[in-house]
């Protein structure tokens, strides 16, 4: 099986202000099969509200369904279907670092969009639920850094 990589614009370590808008994000592979296929985008906060107290971990920064391989190829999330609009880093001041990680899944099928109807909050973010549910495969994710 080949490997799928994913390239990010962000550096190893972002203020808020330099992730105040959402990273490009593309992928490269050498198997045509993963540009035809279905892809969901999350970004999510590890540390909130800190890396002591994680109680709001994770976090959801931004999730993205549907986002079609050939568009995603080269950078086209905004063709996907966009479930929780792009919010840039926000750890409170004096909680130090947060891990911020960026998470591709493949889809096996189109998920429906009603999705939205079942995240009401931002915080506690319940992953597991939302691949369990959606039959998600990760392929590629990134993580980097924020501090206020």
């Amino acid at each position: 099986m080949s490997r799928l990589s994913m390239n990010i614009s962000f550096k190893n370590f972002m203020t808020p202000n330099e992730a105040e808008d959402p990273p490009i994000i593309s992928i490269t592979s050498v198997d045509n099969a993963y540009y035809n296929a279905y892809y969901t985008l999350l970004m999510i906060d590890l540390d909130a509200p800190s890396k002591i107290s994680r109680v709001y971990s994770p976090w959801l920064h931004w999730l993205v369904i549907n986002i079609p391989g050939k568009d995603l190829k080269i950078g086209k999330i905004n063709k996907g279907i966009t479930i929780a609009e792009y919010s840039g880093p926000t750890p409170p001041k004096g909680s130090g670092n947060h891990e911020y990680k960026i998470l591709l899944f493949k889809q096996d099928v189109l998920i429906n969009p009603k999705i939205k109807n079942n995240i009401k909050f931002r915080n506690n973010f319940s992953i597991d639920s939302v691949i369990q549910s959606n039959i998600l495969h990760l392929v590629s994710t990134k993580s980097f850094l924020s501090a206020s």
